[in-house]
């Protein structure tokens, strides 16, 4: 009768456990990524700060990733690549930055030099709508994520660091705009690797069955070397995201003096 009671208990309401409406990894599909691609036969330095975009969908959610920010010289004996990237896998998000090489290692340096010192302006932008959902209107919501930056990179160079949610019917739960989210105070300024929990509470002035979340970062000034000859490099990475409705503080209230109650009469029948 008891283990009836308890199961009875926790079958109030979802809402007053908090249902959650997105959550990773389903919100990082699918994996792909938005690079610049080079071309053959380039022989002097070439810069390109332009946005690349590339968009993929997988179920429910849509991507589209932009990252700008290229350079690459090509002699015919050896060739680099610097370049932006904005990449889902697995259960992340990830602005990063790759260098390439090929060819003969001893014509190699002069050319790393001029790529690594060129006036490269890394932007990253990403963008998800995630359908199917059922958001109430005036219903409080909390979207929680980690976001961290990588090893040896200086992050006071990066000029911005911003989230939102752009659908118009969205405020922030203490009345503010959504939008433009400063991210970039949640890291420690300097070289070493540095992340911060986020958590952001929304309401919605009307019903809603898709929503659209932003990721955007940007440099004034070239990031310089990667730290190695070629390889990758994790700038930022978002990872953890999920969206969850915040129960009202009378919800919970009911299903506590809800569940006292049944205690209290089962007690009374023993």
């Amino acid at each position: 009768m008891r283990k009836k009671l308890i199961l009875a208990v926790f079958a109030l309401p979802a809402v007053s456990l908090g249902q959650t409406l997105i959550e990773a990894p389903d919100f990082y599909n699918p994996d792909f990524r938005a690079r610049r691609p080079g071309s053959s036969g380039v022989i002097a330095l070439t810069v390109n700060n332009a946005v690349y975009t590339q968009s993929q969908s997988s179920g429910d959610v849509s991507w589209t990733h932009g990252a700008g920010g290229f350079a690459e010289v090509d002699t015919g004996l050896a060739g680099v690549e610097l370049a932006a990237y904005t990449e889902t896998t697995g259960d992340q998000l990830v602005f990063g930055r790759e260098l390439t090489t090929s060819g003969l290692a001893s014509a190699l340096g002069p050319l790393l030099t001029s790529v690594v010192g060129a006036s490269v302006l890394s932007t990253w932008s990403s963008q998800a709508v995630v359908s199917n959902l059922a958001i109430v209107p005036d219903q409080l919501y909390e979207v929680h994520f980690n976001v961290a930056s990588g090893d040896g990179l200086p992050v006071g160079l990066l000029d911005t660091l911003t989230f939102g949610i752009t659908n118009p019917e969205i405020s922030g739960g203490g009345g503010s705009s959504a939008e433009l989210l400063d991210l970039l105070g949640l890291l420690s300024i300097g070289t070493s690797a540095s992340d911060s929990d986020y958590t952001f509470q929304f309401t919605s002035s009307q019903a809603l069955d898709s929503l659209t979340f932003s990721f955007d970062a940007t440099s004034l000034v070239s990031l310089g070397l990667l730290g190695t000859a070629s390889g990758n490099q994790d700038v930022l990475t978002f990872s953890g995201f999920e969206v969850v409705a915040v129960p009202e503080p009378g919800t919970i209230s009911l299903a506590a003096v809800g569940a006292l109650l049944l205690l209290k009469r089962s007690r009374s029948r023993c």
